[in-house]
């Protein structure tokens, strides 16, 4: 089964060198070259365009926005195979893509991504996956080689859920990095804080994933702040468009991503953003 790669950044070079070595014949396509070093010593197949794709079974898209899926579909006019969007965009940017599908006849699928990098690679992502059953249904080995999908009906339902689920972890990782400025006044251990809030109510993922990165200043690339800035404003403006009403907490987040993001904190994760509160406590 031949795969093409559009988007070979973090997720999109672990999703290649995942499915290479499951035996997936893997070809991709970046507009930046340098994206092909990584792969190199792979048996990957770089392309010169993403026309070039055409003769691969699935097309995976992974994407900066919505403009640039719709770019991408322009060069994938007539293509028979499926594709597999895993780009997050806003609810306005959705329905032009799915406008041009429609209008177009692509065989067109939703596989929104949660987890990071080193899922990627190791196959254990979590798809939210949307759009025709069949085609759905067809991609289904695939899916699961790369990690596990829960299917959510339509294309705007994958989208959606996706956008709500990283605001959602984006807001938990924010008041995390404030608390995270108490531990340093603590006289505790900060393995054994984190054994402690893990225990009770306080537990959560990114207490478990984010929290050991911002009390050790070490973080790891999975999810930048430039990138969850976006899915804030995109989440937003949904819920505006829709006139539901939301908690000033959820503008406040937005807020502290597009300070960080202006201060250039955060370049690798959110949580980064603890550093942000120390150059507030500091100054």
């Amino acid at each position: 089964m031949k795969i093409a790669i559009v988007g070979l950044g973090r997720m999109g070079r672990g999703i290649a060198k995942n499915l290479i070595n499951k035996g997936y014949d893997v070809e991709g396509y970046d507009i930046n070259p340098s994206a092909y070093k990584e792969l190199s010593q792979l048996k990957f197949k770089p392309l010169n365009s993403i026309s070039e794709s055409k003769d691969s079974d699935f097309v995976l898209l992974l994407l900066p926005t919505g403009k640039e899926v719709i770019a991408a579909l322009k060069e994938l006019i007539n293509y028979k195979g499926i594709i597999i969007d895993m780009t997050t965009m806003g609810y306005d940017e959705l329905n032009d893509v799915i406008n041009f599908v429609d209008n177009n006849n692509l065989n067109y699928i939703s596989a929104k991504i949660e987890r990071g990098p080193a899922d990627a690679e190791n196959g254990r992502l979590i798809f939210y996956a949307g759009g025709r059953k069949d085609l759905v249904d067809k991609s289904d080995k695939l899916l699961k080689d790369m990690g596990e999908y829960i299917y959510l009906g339509s294309n705007e339902n994958s989208n959606i859920i996706k956008l709500i689920s990283t605001l959602l972890l984006t807001a938990n990782t924010v008041l995390l990095a404030e608390i995270s400025q108490v531990a340093d006044k603590l006289k505790i251990d900060k393995d054994l804080l984190i054994k402690a809030l893990s225990m009770g109510g306080a537990d959560s993922a990114q207490l478990r994933s984010r929290f050991p990165m911002m009390l050790n200043n070490n973080y790891k690339e999975i999810f930048s702040v430039k990138l969850s800035k976006y899915v804030a404003e995109k989440t937003l403006e949904y819920l505006n468009d829709y006139g539901i009403s939301y908690s000033p907490l959820l503008k406040y987040v937005s807020d502290i991503l597009k300070l960080s993001d202006a201060l250039g904190i955060g370049n690798k994760d959110i949580a980064e953003i603890s550093e942000f509160y120390k150059k507030i406590n500091n100054s």
